[in-house]
C-alpha cells in the first residue's frame, strides 16, 4: 500500500455482505444494528490497512423486500467510510445487462455511491446459436447495457465498465469443421485467462483465429487431445478478448460517456514463461493506458 500511495495510486478493498457464510444474512439486512456492526468492522479494517475505500461485490440477487435495506447498508457504509477516511470512495458491482429481478434500487444506489462498476462479462447465452451470444463480452450487448442505465436515469459518467481478460472454452455439439459450434445442454465450460488461452492455442497447433466483427471478439476451434473431461476427439471452441479487441471496446464505452474502465482480472496474463507473461501484461496494460489517455484528452 505504501508503495502504491507513493506513486499516486489509490487502493480500495473488496467487501460484501456475508450472505454466503450465513443462511440468515439476507434477512439481517433489515436489522439496523446488524448493519451498523458490519459497517464498523469494515471501516476499522479500511483504517487499519490504509485503504482508500471499498468495492462492494454482492454477487447475488436480493429479493425486492430487502431492496431498500441493501441501499441503506450501502449509503450507511459510504457515510461511515468517508467520515473515517476523508476522500475515500465506494463503488458497487452490478450486472451490465440490467435487472434480473427487483432486488436493486439502481437510482438509490447511484445516489450514494461514487461509482457503479458494471460487470461487462459472462454475457454468454448458450441457448442462442450465434457468435454474438457465445462471446464473453459482445460489444452490442455492452453498449445496450449502457443504454439501459442511461434510460433509467443513471449518469453514464458515474459508471465504470469492467471488461474481461478471460474467455470461455466450451464443447461443440458437432465435431465437424466448418459447422457452427453450438454447445450441448448445460453449457459445460472452463474460463481460462488470456495467458492460458494463448498457451492452449500454441499447444494445440495454432489453429486459425477468427475475428468476429459483430461481437468484436476472437475465437478458435481445436480438437480435445486428452480424455480428462471424457470428450477425447471432440471439437471445442475458445472465445476470448485480447489487447486489440479490448482497445475497440474501451474506446467505444468511453465514447458512450462512461467515467472509467476496469478489468477482470489482472492475473489473467500469466503464461507458461516469465518472459511471455511480462510481454502479455505489457500489451494489456498498454491498451488500458492508451484508452484512458485518449478519453482524458477528448474531455
Amino acid at each position: 500500500l505504501c508503495h502504491a500511495h507513493e506513486r499516486g495510486v489509490r487502493v480500495v478493498g473488496f467487501t460484501y455482505w456475508p450472505w454466503n457464510t450465513s443462511p440468515q444474512a439476507w434477512g439481517q439486512l433489515a436489522n439496523a444494528t446488524k448493519r451498523r456492526l458490519w459497517i464498523e468492522g469494515a471501516v476499522a479494517t479500511a483504517v487499519h490497512l490504509g485503504l482508500d475505500g471499498y468495492n462492494v461485490d454482492i454477487e447475488a440477487q436480493t429479493n425486492a423486500s430487502l431492496r431498500d435495506s441493501l441501499t441503506s447498508l450501502t449509503c450507511e457504509l459510504r457515510a461511515a467510510l468517508t467520515a473515517a477516511i476523508p476522500g475515500a470512495t465506494l463503488s458497487f458491482d452490478l450486472n451490465i445487462g440490467g435487472p434480473s429481478g427487483g432486488g436493486y434500487d439502481y437510482q438509490g444506489l447511484a445516489n450514494c455511491l461514487d461509482t457503479l462498476t458494471l460487470m461487462a462479462y459472462c454475457m454468454v447465452d448458450p441457448v442462442a446459436g450465434t457468435m454474438l451470444h457465445h462471446a464473453n463480452a459482445p460489444l452490442p450487448s455492452v453498449l445496450g447495457g449502457l443504454a439501459w442505465y442511461r434510460q433509467h436515469g443513471i449518469p453514464l459518467a458515474k459508471l465504470d465498465v469492467a471488461l474481461p481478460w478471460f474467455g470461455y472454452d466450451y464443447l461443440c455439439n458437432s465435431s465437424q469443421p466448418g459447422k457452427d459450434c453450438v454447445p450441448p445442454a448445460g453449457f459445460p465450460n472452463t474460463q481460462p485467462g488470456l495467458g492460458q488461452t494463448l498457451d492452449l492455442h500454441a499447444a494445440v497447433g495454432s489453429p486459425r483465429v477468427v475475428f468476429d466483427n459483430v461481437s468484436v471478439s476472437k475465437y478458435f476451434d481445436y480438437v480435445e487431445q486428452t480424455n480428462a473431461s471424457g470428450h477425447y476427439g471432440h471439437r471445442r471452441r475458445v472465445t476470448y478478448d485480447d489487447a486489440k479487441t479490448l482497445a475497440v471496446k474501451y474506446k467505444a464505452v468511453f465514447e458512450a460517456g462512461v467515467g472509467g474502465i476496469g478489468i477482470w482480472t489482472a492475473d489473467a496474463t500469466h503464461r507458461n514463461s516469465d518472459d511471455n507473461t511480462k510481454l502479455l501484461a505489457k500489451q494489456m496494460w498498454a491498451a488500458v493506458g492508451l484508452a484512458t489517455e485518449d478519453a482524458v484528452h477528448r474531455h
